[in-house]
């Protein structure tokens, strides 16, 4: 059977909502105290300073993967049910970040917590990457005036937030304090010369 041909107007007004919606939930993970009276304002960022670092590595991987999503919908010009279907799921895990991200900051440093986040990564940019080969496979979604290397260059990319996520998995249970730390390999790994 045909899968029928749709607009991608409503799938990208959806995913913009629910990235901003993630993001904006991240603030979640802070402690708020009771009272601000006799609190030392420095102590008080320190004690903090694992939620903010988990804070900024989720939001900046938000920010990274609706980039890539703002990208890859300049190359897809329709989509159809399969393509649509991946897309939630992908949304589904995104809705999932802020939650995982409570999770590493009321947990800091223990593999489990760290497990899951990097879980949730993965899933998240897994489900992204079936998504924009599935568009992409045979031209099936893309626009006729995308060359193929873009299009073959933006599947390699595609791959590179899977297996630092899995390699975070890894670093969980071998060095749970490192494992933020690896996220910063997507951006690095992705911005090397040799890649482009």
């Amino acid at each position: 059977m045909k899968q029928i041909e749709l607009s991608t107007r409503r799938i990208e007004a959806l995913t913009d909502g629910i990235y901003a919606f993630a993001m904006t939930l991240l603030m979640l993970s802070f402690d708020v105290p009771g009272t601000l009276k006799g609190i030392d304002p420095g102590r008080f960022i320190i004690s903090q300073s694992d939620r903010f670092l988990n804070y900024f590595t989720c939001f900046a991987l938000l920010a990274i993967f609706w980039m890539a999503n703002n990208r890859i919908f300049h190359h897809i010009k329709k989509t159809d049910s399969k393509h649509m279907w991946l897309s939630v799921i992908t949304l589904m895990f995104v809705v999932f970040l802020p939650f995982s991200t409570s999770l590493i900051s009321q947990n800091p440093d223990k593999p489990a917590g760290e497990f899951f986040f990097a879980l949730n990564i993965f899933l998240v940019s897994m489900s992204s990457q079936l998504a924009w080969v599935y568009a992409t496979q045979g031209r099936r979604l893309v626009s006729e005036e995308s060359e193929e290397e873009h299009l073959k260059h933006g599947v390699k990319v595609g791959w590179v937030s899977p297996v630092v996520a899995c390699l975070a998995m890894a670093t969980a249970f071998i060095q749970p304090v490192l494992c933020s730390y690896t996220y910063f390999l997507i951006p690095a790994i992705i911005w090397l010369p040799w890649f482009k």
